[in-house]
């Protein structure tokens, strides 16, 4: 675009942080007003105090409950939302799921693989997609949620809307050291190896089942949602 004269901006994608905070979370989080109400402006747009305020009301309204599809299988359930393809390491899920046999790894998405070369054990368990409505009732219902991607070239560029739903739900989260993944630590457990993974999970769920937002990661997220995005796109289109 620079060729022809245009300027080029880069929006990176948001998440809809009113839809994914339950209310029971909300009522939990005594400075969650305070820090909305005052986040300031800041240097990358104008994410006023009503918008803040408008988000509050409706994150308040949220009443979150575990989804059916996957309230039949035993915790600790450990999820994964999304496409179910080649992008996924099955040889890390097939020893993450033969070294932890009592925890439940769940696959919420639509498949995009045969099944015949996906891990065939117990506690591995595929139970198709869902609506976009149902995504926070389905995260909700985990313990852990994981994004267990092969490292290689290919994968270094994907940037997982997912990502930013998981860290609003609340729901501690597991992945794989890519580059847009990392991005986002210390508010996600890193691991590569079997065994790295094996120890996140064991060392999660032997804590409550719900990690408590800190104020860094709502700061974080009140800038990734698409009320701030909004008002970041208008910067950019007229100035």
């Amino acid at each position: 675009m620079k060729r022809f004269g245009k300027s080029t901006f880069f929006l990176p994608h948001g998440v809809d942080l009113s839809r994914f905070i339950s209310n029971e979370t909300f009522a939990k989080l005594s400075t969650l007003k305070d820090l909305f109400s005052s986040y300031p402006a800041g240097k990358r747009g104008n994410f006023s105090k009503d918008k803040k305020l408008s988000l509050l009301a409706k994150a308040s309204q949220n009443n979150c409950t575990e989804h059916s599809l996957v309230s039949r299988f035993s915790h600790p359930r450990i999820g994964y939302v999304g496409l179910v393809d080649d992008r996924l390491d099955w040889i890390l899920i097939e020893k993450m799921a033969q070294a932890l046999k009592a925890v439940s790894f769940i696959f919420v998405g639509k498949l995009d693989k045969d099944l015949h070369q996906l891990p065939k054990l117990e506690n591995i368990h595929f139970v198709g997609p869902v609506s976009y409505e149902e995504v926070p009732d389905v995260l909700h219902s985990f313990d852990v949620l994981i994004l267990p991607y092969v490292v290689n070239s290919f994968t270094q560029t994907i940037n997982p809307l997912k990502l930013k739903e998981y860290l609003a739900s609340g729901v501690p989260v597991v992945g794989v050291p890519l580059p847009e993944i990392k991005k986002f630590a210390p508010f996600v457990h890193l691991a590569r190896t079997p065994e790295e993974w094996v120890a996140a999970i064991k060392r999660i769920t032997r804590r409550e089942k719900r990690a408590n937002y800190s104020p860094e990661l709502l700061d974080l997220l009140a800038k990734e949602d698409w009320a701030f995005k909004a008002q970041e796109f208008l910067k950019m289109v007229t100035t």
